[in-house]
């Protein structure tokens, strides 16, 4: 008798290998040497917690009376308070019935967004590098990825896709996100405007993520895409309350834009989740009390260690892109070291986990980023482990030059 064999389906082994190192492995590896693992691979977003939000967030988690499904009339308010937060911040006005919907927790909203608009073969645009969840979203919805390469040449940011390659690949949605993933560089007014315009000649869905707003202290606000022209007919924007606030990734998401776009979310959604829970909006709620407090201490851990770290990096040769507050570093090895091979030799001989450029599409290759979320002692100890192992003679250099300055500083008192 044959035995029944459950496959995987087609579209699974289209998801893009994860690559780079796994964390769990790691640091079983390292305790065994006795070694502290430095991890500026992934972005903690549980590491910056305002006091406020925390206490308040503790309260509601450890209420039953909060674990409900809410009411529409709940619903209602909390989105109420949600479009009066985007004008505040973007100046942005949205309609509050068509306009925004609230995100099942912890799903993400791109793979959510691809399953219920690509049909097999839908073309769906991506950059090249670009957030790891956009080549996940359009494998899972089988769609055809269109690669838009983007570099330092062009300050990270994509070019309009032309006629031809719409028709060529029947483009229905382009992702991108500002500031960026991996790079983070940021995107004007102007830059949305023409990606606006484009989207709306080619009949195609532009799907924007607004990550790390909060988090620009020292910098130019970050830009919604809904601030462009006729934005809010052919574009959709995911926002969420991430960093300073303690909670995990894409706990607290909310999306805004397109009607069309909303109706298919909000219907998605509640198929998968029924309304929202009464826990959820209320954290949302204390995350907007506690907005500014929250997002402002952790812009400046991240400022601080952005600064130890791109100092000491370019102090050794590294070449970093300039760092306008997201919670990342992309810089390249002076010797254009393979990514892949640069992240294992410092995980194995520095105890440093970074996330190789190849991570993020071929165009990622040739550099690395650097999470900005661990302590500044752990960020100034890495700089210090990546200079004894990979710049020995750097280092070796810099001792000397110490010493003969120690010496003549002698000499000159005597």
């Amino acid at each position: 008798m044959r035995k029944t064999i459950i496959d995987k389906a087609d579209r699974i082994f289209k998801i893009p290998a994860s690559i780079g190192i796994n964390s769990s492995i790691a640091y079983a590896r390292r305790r065994i040497r006795g070694t502290d693992i430095i991890d500026l691979g992934e972005i903690k977003y549980e590491a910056f917690a305002d006091a406020g939000f925390s206490g308040e967030a503790g309260a509601l988690l450890g209420n039953t009376d909060m674990r409900r499904k809410a009411t529409r009339e709940e619903v209602r308010e909390t989105i109420k308070l949600l479009a009066d937060f985007y004008y505040d911040k973007f100046n942005v006005k949205l309609h509050r019935r068509s306009s925004i919907t609230i995100i099942t927790p912890f799903v993400p909203s791109e793979i959510l967004l691809s399953l219920s608009i690509i049909n097999p073969n839908d073309g769906i645009a991506l950059c090249n590098p670009c957030d790891p969840v956009f080549r996940n979203a359009a494998a899972l919805s089988s769609g055809s990825v269109v690669s838009v390469p983007i570099s330092e040449r062009t300050d990270f940011l994509p070019p309009i896709i032309s006629e031809m390659e719409n028709a060529k690949h029947k483009l229905k949605l382009n992702f991108i996100n500002y500031p960026h993933n991996p790079t983070g560089a940021v995107a004007d007014l102007d830059f949305f405007n023409r990606q606006i315009k484009a989207a709306s000649d080619g009949d195609y869905l532009l799907c924007h993520r607004l990550g790390f707003t909060g988090t620009a202290i020292g910098y130019s606000r970050p830009t919604s895409m809904l601030e462009a022209t006729g934005s809010k007919k052919v574009g959709l924007e995911l926002f969420g309350f991430n960093l300073g606030f303690g909670l995990p990734k894409r706990m607290l998401e909310i999306a805004v834009g397109s009607p069309d776009a909303i109706s298919i979310l909000k219907e998605i959604n509640f198929i998968l989740n029924g309304n929202s829970s009464l826990y959820i909006l209320k954290l949302m709620e204390s995350a907007i009390n506690h907005y500014e407090n929250a997002t402002t201490e952790a812009a400046k851990k991240i400022k601080t260690n952005a600064e130890i770290l791109s100092d000491g990096l370019k102090g050794l040769g590294w070449r970093t892109y300039i760092h306008k507050g997201s919670p990342f570093i992309w810089a390249s090895h002076p010797k254009r070291k393979s990514s892949l091979n640069l992240s294992k030799t410092l995980f194995d001989r520095a105890g440093i986990i970074i996330s190789p450029g190849i991570r993020f599409g071929e165009n990622g290759e040739g550099a690395v980023r650097f999470s900005l979320t661990a302590s500044e002692a752990e960020i100034a100890s890495a700089v210090k482990r990546i200079s004894r192992t990979l710049h020995p003679i750097k280092r070796g250099k810099s001792l000397i030059d110490k010493r003969i300055k120690k010496f003549r500083d002698g000499q000159d008192s005597n």
